[in-house]
């Protein structure tokens, strides 16, 4: 049997598996494993910038909302670096 996601063992050696999907971050088609936070993306990401915007389907994201607003199969996730100076 041919499967198309990860297979990991745990240590128990029940098989169980986990799934990924395909999303868009900052215009790149990336494999991702579901469930992911947007925190969770930031922070694989290393993205740390406090003035960091972030669109989800072109839609602004409050940061306080990151920890709980999870992607879907074929969302465009956007993390935006403002530029400031004169």
């Amino acid at each position: 049997m041919v499967f198309s996601n990860s297979e990991i063992r745990n240590p128990k050696s029940e098989i169980y598996f986990r799934f990924n999907m395909w999303v868009i971050i900052n215009g790149f088609k990336e494999e991702i494993p579901e469930p992911s936070s947007i925190a969770q993306i930031i922070a694989d990401n290393q993205e740390y910038d406090v003035h960091m915007i972030v669109e989800l389907n072109h839609r602004y994201i409050h940061q306080k909302d990151h920890e709980t607003t999870y992607l879907k199969e074929g969302d465009v996730l956007e993390l935006i670096h403002p530029a400031f100076g004169g």
